[in-house]
């Protein structure tokens, strides 16, 4: 007969199961409560990626993750942490802002002092009107050439001395100015980089604090020059003067002239003190530069054809064109000729120690190989760095002047 069981027997493992419950819930909350009570950032973290996932929607230490993960994040401390944070942020950018402005107005008073300084030498100007005057009033001679009187050189000498080079005011947009050489790197890159075709928050938020240039304001170049001595240079060349040999004996001062994208057709400096002048993207047809000083001149991108140089040269000659140019008897230790387009070009008895190659293009390919290293170290004076240099066949990339489907032969540093 089977046995019946009570219902007294029955209610001992009931109330184990419900006991074992309770303490499970109770382990549970004490679970929670410490991971709600962590305050270490690493375990939060960790409980809320990784843990939080395993427990149920009802689960306590699930609320326990959320609740550690706001409080950690919006307690007391990290709120006063996080507000003294932004105001200092705040202040810094309101000091960098004051610090803009400050650098906008002594940039204004620069460019007003400078202005001042060049309307005082414009008072000069009249005195070269008046010698171009007196020049035109000369009778020509039968070759069509003028023969100056001492009395018109010396005026002209006083004038070349007179005027001074300085910092001039250009226009970013400007043509003459977009060569390399007058503005520092940081002012050319920001020309180039900063013509901002949409102000978008990032610029106008940027333009708070920073000073960035958009390319519409104008800059003071960095290398002092005179315009003056370039315009009177410009003058006496097209005057046609017979006896420009007397003018060169008495000494006149050109240096730092100022003759970017000039047309110097003819132009005659022989003797002259050219020193430190700006020929870039000038056009010098058959001009003679003999026994002229033109150290640390820059001729860059200058179209030079048939032009006659010696003496000190210690130029800049990127990218110039120089065909037919003749450079016998020069100077030319330290220049750079780097990309320059050296086609039936002369170094005759001239130095080259330490001259910049690098990119120099001579002729076109038109044969398998090509002697003109070689035979400048036959005919230049001094030439002992030509181990340093060698001949290769290459298509210019991005040549302002040379199409890029044509073979060149191009200087390279030796590997």
């Amino acid at each position: 007969m089977p046995e019946i069981i009570s219902d007294e027997q029955e209610v001992v493992p009931n109330e184990q199961e419900k006991r074992i419950t309770e303490l499970d819930n109770k382990l549970k909350q004490i679970e929670a409560d410490m991971m709600a009570q962590d305050h270490r950032l690493v375990p939060i973290l960790y409980n809320f990626f990784f843990k939080r996932s395993k427990y149920n929607d009802d689960d306590p230490r699930r609320k326990a993750t959320y609740s550690a993960l706001l409080w950690r994040l919006f307690s007391p401390q990290t709120v006063a942490s996080a507000g003294v944070s932004v105001i200092a942020i705040l202040g810094l950018l309101l000091a960098l802002q004051a610090n803009n402005l400050l650098n906008k107005q002594n940039k204004k008073i620069d460019l007003q002092n400078q202005l001042a300084e060049a309307s005082r030498r414009a008072i000069l100007v009249t005195e070269l009107s008046s010698i171009s005057n007196k020049i035109d009033d000369i009778k020509p001679e039968k070759d069509g050439k003028v023969r100056v009187p001492k009395s018109i050189l010396g005026r002209i000498v006083a004038l070349s001395r007179s005027f001074r080079p300085y910092q001039f005011i250009v226009m970013p947009n400007e043509d003459a100015f977009s060569t390399n050489g007058f503005y520092s790197n940081y002012q050319w890159d920001s020309i180039k980089t900063k013509n901002v075709k949409s102000r978008n928050f990032m610029n106008w938020f940027q333009g708070l604090f920073f000073d960035i240039d958009d390319g519409s304001e104008p800059l003071l170049i960095h290398k002092p020059l005179s315009p003056e001595r370039g315009q009177l240079l410009i003058a006496l060349s097209n005057s046609n003067i017979a006896n420009f040999n007397e003018l060169a004996d008495l000494g006149p001062d050109f240096s730092s002239a100022y003759l970017s994208g000039a047309n110097l057709r003819n132009a005659v400096f022989d003797g002259l003190n050219l020193r430190s002048s700006d020929f870039r993207a000038a056009y010098l047809w058959q001009a003679s530069f003999v026994n002229t000083n033109i150290d640390e001149s820059d001729f860059t991108r200058a179209s030079i054809i048939g032009g006659s140089f010696s003496g000190s040269v210690n130029s800049k000659f990127l990218y110039t064109q120089l065909n037919q140019a003749d450079f016998s008897e020069a100077q030319l230790q330290g220049s750079d000729f780097s990309n320059a387009i050296l086609f039936d070009s002369k170094f005759f008895n001239a130095s080259l120690d330490g001259v910049n190659w690098n990119g120099a293009i001579i002729d076109q390919v038109d044969s398998t190989t090509c002697t003109w290293l070689d035979d400048q170290v036959k005919i230049a004076k001094t030439f002992r760095d030509r181990v340093r240099w060698v001949l290769v066949k290459e298509y210019p990339q991005n040549h302002p002047y040379l199409d890029a489907h044509s073979l060149y032969w191009v200087i390279r540093p030796q590997r």
